[in-house]
């Protein structure tokens, strides 16, 4: 994929192939609760500074956490000091 790669055909993409996505961009979270599908598992880093070794940090030292909810649908947020699970599909609540 470029990097012109529309977020929609990123989703389409990684559903179809079982693939997570790897992001900095909040617009994924926006769009899977938008169209309330399980699949694809988005990690969703919401860090300012994130490196290399950060990230690998964040990810190795949580996979045992986030392995099982990725593999069933879910969004993984990574911020600064914490991070949060998010069972896929995001229900919006109504008014």
């Amino acid at each position: 994929m470029s990097p012109t790669t529309s977020d929609l055909h990123i989703i389409q993409e990684a559903a179809a192939t079982g693939e997570v996505i790897l992001t900095h961009d909040t617009d994924f979270g926006t769009l899977l609760s938008f169209f309330g599908t399980s699949k694809p598992s988005v990690i969703l880093f919401r860090i300012d500074k994130i490196n290399s070794s950060l990230f690998y940090k964040l990810l190795t030292d949580n996979w045992s956490l986030i392995c099982r909810p990725l593999e069933d649908g879910a969004l993984v947020i990574f911020e600064e000091d914490k991070f949060r699970i998010r069972e896929l599909p995001i229900l919006r609540q109504r008014k």
